[in-house]
Formats: structure tokens, C-alpha cells, sequence
């Protein structure tokens, strides 16, 4: 096991290792007894957890990433899209190929599925 001390990857290598190690302690007929229920609670109560701080990071991203467009467009930053590709994009819309719209927006921009999407989308309602 590996640990640069940078991220929280270490959690589900260790829980893994454990979950393996105690599969096969029960299937040999090994300290099979009631703190099993406790630890599989454990291990949910910790999983919860990680999937509460992902949800909190989440949202703490998507507030900074808010605060960075407003301040990008207060100093002049350019738009990463330019007329060219919104042409192409609005072709692309216009000729019923969403999906390659969004295709392009993500090469072009790097944004993730969900963000190009939208863009998509907010193009589509200007056409109509």
C-alpha cells in the first residue's frame, strides 16, 4: 500500500484490505461473532462520512468556481470560446447533432460533461 499524503486514497485501500481479510477469516469459520455486525456498521458509518465530505468539496468547488468567473470577467479575462467555435456550434445544434456539439465544447474548453451540456443547452435556447 501506497500513501503520498496528498489525498484520502489510502481509505478505500484499507477498507478493501480489511473487508478481504475478514471474508476470509468467515469463510475458514474464523472469530465469526456479533462484532461483525459492528464492524460492517463501522464501515458504513465511514463511508458516509467520505461521502459527506465529497458532497461538501463539491459544493465548496462549485462556489470558488462561481467566484473565479465573476472575478475573470471584472479583470477582462477572455472567453475561452471563441465566434469561430460558437458557429460551429450553433451549425452543429441547428443540424440535430447535439451530442457532437457538446463533444466539441468539452475538446475546445476542457470542461466536464455537465458544464458543456448546459452551454449546449443555453445555445439551443437562443436558436429557438
Amino acid at each position: 500500500m501506497f500513501y503520498n499524503g496528498n489525498s484520502l486514497d489510502f481509505i478505500p485501500i484499507l477498507l478493501n484490505e480489511f473487508i478481504i481479510k475478514r471474508t476470509k477469516e468467515i469463510l475458514r469459520g474464523e472469530h465469526v461473532s456479533d462484532l461483525l455486525i459492528w464492524e460492517i456498521l463501522g464501515i458504513g458509518t465511514i463511508l458516509t462520512s467520505i461521502i459527506s465530505a465529497i458532497s461538501q468539496l463539491r459544493s465548496e468547488l462549485a462556489r470558488v468556481n462561481k467566484t473565479l468567473n465573476k472575478i475573470a470577467l471584472l479583470i477582462g479575462v477572455p472567453d475561452e470560446v471563441t465566434e469561430d467555435v460558437t458557429e460551429e456550434l450553433l451549425s452543429h445544434i441547428a443540424e440535430g447533432k447535439k451530442i457532437k456539439a457538446i463533444k466539441r465544447y468539452r475538446m475546445v474548453t476542457g470542461h466536464g460533461l455537465k458544464e458543456s451540456k448546459e452551454y449546449v443547452d443555453s445555445l439551443t435556447k437562443e436558436i429557438t
